[in-house]
């Protein structure tokens, strides 16, 4: 079992929905956390620009949760946005789009007129390293992004 988190409207193959917004209709309405009982043994769970929209704490807890659910080998895939890439950005060095690349990675997309869009808490790749390996997870790989923003985000892949 896969299980794609705020997977909105996505569709994959192989993959179960998960949202909490009932318009996306999901294989599974929840509201995470907590993470229902029914995913628990997943061998992946993939959170595409959904980790940044959990306060620090919830997300801690979610990352240990992770661990406890997933299968022996199971994947945690987590991509989003750099916060590293927002203050080059908002600070002028990087060229890039001061709203685009900046006040979106730390406020969400404003276009979307939508709560569920907005962020709780920003990531580089080192600070959410740090906090997988404090759940529990050792083998962490970084990979060059597949959705969104690719220059702007980054992706881990953390293996139980």
């Amino acid at each position: 079992m896969k299980v794609m988190i705020g997977a909105g409207r996505s569709k994959r193959a192989g993959w179960l929905r998960l949202d909490a917004d009932e318009r996306a209709r999901p294989d599974i309405l929840a509201t995470v956390p907590p993470l229902p009982e029914e995913v628990r043994g997943a061998d992946a769970f993939e959170l595409i620009h959904v980790f940044e929209h959990f306060y620090l704490w919830d997300a801690r807890d979610l990352l240990g949760t992770f661990f406890d659910f997933l299968s022996p080998g199971g994947e945690l895939i987590i991509e989003c946005p750099d916060l590293d890439s927002a203050v080059a950005a908002l600070s002028g060095a990087s060229g890039k789009p001061k709203m685009q690349w900046g006040m979106w990675v730390l406020y969400g997309d404003p276009g979307q007129r939508n709560p569920w869009y907005g962020h709780r808490w920003a990531w580089t790749p080192e600070t959410l390293t740090a906090e997988l390996r404090a759940a529990g997870f050792e083998t962490i790989r970084s990979e060059r992004p597949k959705h969104h923003v690719p220059d702007r985000d980054f992706r881990l892949v953390a293996t139980k």
